[in-house]
């Protein structure tokens, strides 16, 4: 098959994170590996081919207004859902260009920022969405309101859902959602684990941290990933565990009450702070994270919504034990007391509990949890979720071969 693949991000040196553009990179690598063509269609300062092992990776410039329009908050809200349909019309244009060269036999674009928007009208190959988030779930999640042209944008993002020709979305929490509020039925398939753990290069563990023991944070540092909620738990933590750390690792991101994060951390956590105890780093290469994520004693994810996310599948395929919360779709991945340790969604106290049920553990038991972890991996490996895409494809491309045309 030839699959066409939409996204607004795409990692590299520049930008390392981003939980969709890994999640579209480590998909395409599969599918590369078991003989198909991908085409990776990204957003980019400038335009461009690349050859990622095998991903033909098309950079596609992104239309932005200059700054000298954007005269008031009012018209930067307005210029900023243009440039929205204005990039949508552009991945439009670059995916019937390349057609012309090579068939495409399905497009996949996510729902998050409408890429697919205007595909869906053509018809020329079936377009299939996956629903990585639920726009006004994950707004309110980080304490924001939605305003006249955000309401407008989940509009069309809902659209595009809805005539997509099948959506799915990686998690239960997901897919009920979207029944609940928008009364559309899509698919579950999970995110699939990456089989290819890159070459790991231990400097910035051995500089930034050393032998400290150490519990982590990795990813976007925000009100949505409930980064406040752990900063509020870690007082109580670091105070009763005197040889621990925490390392923060992820772009320094608003929280709910409009403050950085970091500002935030160096604020709250001060003395903590001087002792060296709270150590941040900018998002990092999987090459340079891996050997942090690897050698800390828990990573600590208390999101208040997510999508099956990477880099908790990442962090127990490195055989790390993770503390989720329940209700974020991270309860869908941790088995609470085997797997790792599950909080309240929201509540510090309930998170410094779990954090605290994973540093009380015994060696025996931490070793027993660890295996546990192994299992778990293997049984996702087993479980092929690449091949269940793969049939999630051909059933969608048979059901638009014999579609009659309107």
């Amino acid at each position: 098959m030839h699959i066409g693949f939409l996204t607004s991000e795409y990692p590299d040196v520049q930008v390392p994170e981003g939980g969709l553009g890994n999640y579209t990179r480590k998909v395409a690598l599969e599918l590369v590996q078991r003989g198909h063509n991908v085409t990776v269609f990204v957003l980019a300062a400038s335009s461009g081919i690349a050859n990622d092992s095998g991903i033909d990776v098309r950079y596609i410039s992104k239309f932005k207004f200059h700054w000298r329009f954007k005269i008031t908050p009012l018209v930067c809200e307005w210029l900023d859902l243009f440039e929205l349909c204005l990039n949508a019309l552009r991945f439009r244009k670059a995916v019937l260009i390349c057609q012309r060269g090579k068939y495409f036999d399905i497009v996949q674009t996510p729902n998050y920022l409408i890429p697919g928007y205007f595909l869906c009208r053509d018809h020329l190959f079936p377009v299939v969405c996956r629903c990585s988030s639920y726009a006004p779930l994950w707004r309110s999640a980080g304490g924001r309101k939605r305003r006249l042209t955000q309401a407008v944008a989940d509009w069309m993002e809902a659209h595009l859902v809805s005539c997509s020709e099948a959506a799915y979305a990686p998690s239960r929490f997901i897919a009920e959602t979207y029944e609940r509020f928008e009364a559309m039925k899509i698919s579950v398939i999970p995110t699939p684990l990456e089989l290819s753990i890159p070459y790991k290069d231990d400097s910035i563990y051995r500089s930034l941290i050393g032998m400290r023991k150490y519990i982590l944070y990795f990813g976007a540092l925000n009100g949505i990933k409930g980064v406040d909620v752990l900063i509020k738990a870690a007082r109580n933590i670091l105070s009763s565990y005197s040889d621990l750390s925490i390392v923060f690792v992820g772009r320094n991101d608003p929280l709910p009450d409009n403050i950085h994060a970091l500002t935030r951390i160096q604020g709250d956590l001060a003395d903590f702070v001087r002792e060296g105890r709270i150590i941040y780093s900018p998002s990092l290469p999987k090459s340079q994270l891996y050997p942090i994520v690897e050698n800390a004693l828990g990573v600590v994810m208390p999101s208040r919504v997510d999508n099956l996310p990477n880099a908790c599948l990442e962090a127990l395929s490195l055989g790390v034990p993770v503390i989720g919360t329940r209700d974020s779709s991270i309860d869908e991945i941790i088995v609470h007391g085997k797997t790792g340790f599950l909080a309240e969604n929201g509540d510090p106290l309930s998170l410094q509990m779990a954090i605290s049920n994973l540093l009380d553990l015994t060696p025996d038991m931490r070793s027993i949890m660890i295996q546990n972890i192994y299992q778990y991996t293997q049984e996702i490996v087993v479980e092929d979720r690449i091949g269940i895409l793969l049939q999630f494809y051909r059933d969608v491309i048979d059901k638009f071969l014999v579609k009659p045309v309107s």
